[in-house]
C-alpha cells in the first residue's frame, strides 16, 4: 500500500517518522457525463457574464465573498496564499485523553500509521503505551498546506489516526418527548424484536443497493440488454399500524410462518354485502 504523507512524532524530545495510509476509500455516488441529447455529444461548461452573457476567459476570473446576491468582496489569490500553514513534517503532540471522551461526530476520517525508515521501534513502543494506557494522542499536524487536529490511538494491531472535526462543525440538538404515551404492548413487541435481532455488525450485509442497480442498468445498456422494469415502491405506513408491523417482523426473525393477512375494514364491509345479497 503506498503511503500519503510523511510525518515525524515529537514526544518527550523523542522523533518518531511516521507514514499515513489511506483506511477507508471514498464510495461515491455513479457520475455521468452531460451529453446533447440529440446527438448524445458531450457538453463542456463555459464562463459567462451573469449580466451580459458573454463568455470570460479564465484568466479574468478571480475570487469573491459573497455578502449579498449583489455585492461581493474580491479576494486576491496572493492574499489567500499568504494565510497558508506553513509547510511541516511535524506531528505536534497536545495531550492524552480517554476516547471515550470523544464524541463520534467528532471523526472525520481515518488513516493508518505506520512506521517511516527507522522508526519500527519507537513507534512500537508508543503503540504499547497507548493499548496498556488506554488513551488516545490529540496532535495537530499540516499536510498538503491544510492543517488537521487528530487523535491517534490503538486499534487492534494497528494504530488508527482520525482527523478530527472543528466544534462548529458538529451540531447539538436535544429531543424531548413530554407528553407521548406509549402502548406497553408496543414496548413489549419491540423489546423482543430488538433481542431477536441482536447480531455481530457484518458490514458485508451493508451494501449500496442503488449503486448495483444504477451499474447493472448501465452495464445491460452498454451490451444492448433491455433494461428490467424496476418493482413498485412499498407504500408508506402509518404510525397507527406499527404495533402489526413489529409483530410481523418478529414472526419473520424467529422464522415463523408469515399468518394470512387480515381483510382490511372496507374488505370486510362489502363481503358482509355480498353474503347478504
Amino acid at each position: 500500500m503506498r503511503a500519503l504523507w510523511r510525518g515525524i512524532i515529537e514526544l518527550a524530545g523523542v522523533e518518531i517518522p511516521v507514514k499515513l495510509y489511506a483506511a477507508v476509500q471514498p464510495h461515491a455516488q455513479v457520475s455521468f457525463t452531460l451529453l446533447h441529447k440529440k446527438d448524445k455529444t458531450p457538453l463542456r461548461q463555459v464562463m459567462v457574464n451573469g449580466a451580459t452573457g458573454e463568455p470570460v476567459p479564465r484568466e479574468e476570473i478571480i475570487k469573491g465573498y459573497p455578502l449579498s446576491k449583489r455585492r461581493f468582496v474580491p479576494v486576491d489569490p496572493a492574499e489567500l496564499e499568504k494565510l497558508v500553514p506553513e509547510s511541516s513534517r511535524d506531528i505536534k503532540v497536545l495531550s492524552f485523553v480517554d476516547p471515550a471522551e470523544i464524541d463520534p461526530r467528532y471523526y472525520a476520517r481515518p488513516y493508518f500509521v505506520g512506521p517511516d525508515a527507522g522508526g519500527a521501534q519507537e513507534l512500537a513502543a508508543l503503540h504499547e503505551a497507548l493499548a496498556k494506557s488506554g488513551t488516545a494522542m490529540v496532535c495537530r499536524w499540516v499536510m498538503r498546506k491544510i492543517q488537521y487536529h487528530g487523535a491517534l490511538a490503538t486499534e487492534g494491531s494497528a494504530l488508527m489516526l482520525n482527523t478530527l472535526r472543528q466544534p462548529e462543525q458538529v451540531l447539538h440538538r436535544a429531543q424531548s418527548y413530554e407528553g407521548i404515551e406509549l402502548d406497553q404492548r408496543e414496548l413489549k413487541t419491540a423489546r423482543y424484536l430488538v433481542e431477536a435481532l441482536t447480531g455481530e455488525f457484518t458490514p458485508d450485509e451493508y451494501k449500496d443497493e442503488y449503486r448495483e442497480r444504477v451499474e447493472e442498468i448501465i452495464a445491460r445498456k452498454a451490451k444492448g440488454l433491455p433494461v428490467p422494469r424496476q418493482t413498485a415502491k412499498t407504500a408508506r405506513t402509518r404510525g397507527g399500524q406499527l404495533l402489526e408491523l413489529l409483530e410481523e417482523s418478529l414472526k419473520e426473525a424467529r422464522g415463523d410462518k408469515p399468518a394470512a393477512k387480515r381483510p382490511t375494514s372496507a374488505k370486510r364491509t362489502a363481503a358482509k354485502r355480498t353474503n347478504s345479497a
